[in-house]
């Protein structure tokens, strides 16, 4: 993977975020999906494109069963897909959806400021340090020089960002804020707490949280109660949570400690 592919790979979560967004909007003012499709469509990138494609498949052989690894749906989205048109809330989940992708991009912009000065240096570091060679030896072997390191930063490069990317998505924080906006969501359509908290860790992994939550079973404990026995969620988004499953506001309050969780302010 070079510099290029990583970040249109990257590129991906706005592009879907756009997609979702799209969609949810077009779900809730009453068009069906056949109309909207070519709509979706417009400026969509592959990965958009690809899951349109899934679709048309699927609207023509008279189904609505999205599966995971088809048409590059993954098994986060198919889950709450499959929540939302068994619920009745399809809408609102296609805008969860939206804002987990958002909230990735979010995480994408942060590792292209990390990533964008250490590789401006890298690039910079294959002509300059080398430019004795066009004195010592003569300037096709500099140029030589300096265009296979060149080559060799533009596909390592590609590698290392798409890793830092990964790293700060596995992150505590985001991967917390990922949790929080699919167990409202889930919760909100009615689907059962053992199902929605299995739901929900599929959309942290890979991640420390996503091992956490692997064997967490509700037995009827208060959601800030289970989410703390774990020892990985933060205190303060917590009490939010508790405080707002005792006032009967519980998605309502997931929500806010993602949002806490993402700027940092109560």
């Amino acid at each position: 993977m070079n510099v290029v592919e990583a970040y249109a790979r990257m590129q991906h979560c706005r592009d879907l975020a756009t997609f979702y967004r799209r969609w949810a909007t077009s779900e809730a003012a009453g068009m069906p999906l056949n109309s909207m499709l070519s709509g979706l469509r417009e400026g969509g990138s592959a990965a958009v494109n690809a899951r349109i494609n899934h679709l048309s498949d699927l609207l023509q052989a008279g189904s609505m069963d999205v599966q995971a690894g088809i048409g590059a749906f993954t098994t986060m989205e198919a889950s709450l897909l499959e929540v939302g048109r068994a619920s009745g809330n399809l809408d609102g989940v296609l805008g969860c959806l939206a804002d987990l992708y958002e909230s990735d991009y979010r995480t994408v912009s942060r590792a292209r400021r990390k990533m964008t000065y250490p590789m401006m240096v890298a690039f910079c570091g294959c002509w300059i340090p080398t430019l004795p060679l066009a004195f010592l030896v003569g300037p096709g072997l500099w140029i030589a020089t300096g265009l296979l390191l060149s080559i060799l930063v533009f596909w390592l490069g590609g590698v290392l960002l798409w890793r830092y990317f990964v790293h700060l998505r596995s992150g505590p924080r985001w991967a917390q804020v990922r949790f929080f906006w699919a167990l409202a969501t889930s919760l909100e359509a009615g689907v059962h707490l053992d199902q929605a908290l299995a739901l929900s860790a599929e959309t942290t992994a890979p991640s420390q949280l996503s091992v956490g939550l692997r064997y967490l079973v509700p037995q009827g404990r208060p959601i800030a109660d289970l989410l703390r026995s774990t020892g990985v969620f933060d205190e303060a988004a917590l009490n939010m949570i508790d405080g707002g499953e005792v006032a009967g506001r519980l998605p309502e309050s997931l929500r806010q400690a993602a949002r806490y969780m993402e700027v940092g302010v109560l």
